[in-house]
């Protein structure tokens, strides 16, 4: 069995189907123990909300439950509640307000 850490970039371009196979594969196979931290997570939640990282297979409701038991990625908490929180702020509004001076 292999580990490997991903990060954020690794994580977008695979639910976009952007990686080459041999990337794929390796995400992709069982074998290979897969972990993400926990901050890239937040920075991943980040970009969804944000609308700059748009997939079918992207569950926007439950990131980390999509990312663990979905893809079977392991998340390197540093605090739990950390990222707790994080996810249940909304960064981006649906409707913006812009003012000029």
């Amino acid at each position: 069995m292999n580990r490997f850490l991903i990060d954020t970039n690794i994580l977008t371009f695979f639910l976009r189907e952007l990686l080459d196979r041999n990337t794929e594969n390796l995400l992709q196979d069982y074998s290979n123990q897969i972990y993400i931290s926990s901050i890239s997570v937040m920075e991943f939640i980040n970009l969804v909300q944000s609308e700059r990282v748009k997939s079918k297979k992207i569950d926007k409701e439950n990131l980390t439950k999509m990312i663990e038991e979905k893809l079977g990625f392991t998340i390197l908490y540093g605090q739990n509640i950390t990222l707790k929180s994080w996810k249940n702020c909304l960064w981006y509004p649906s409707t913006t307000t812009r003012t000029t001076v």
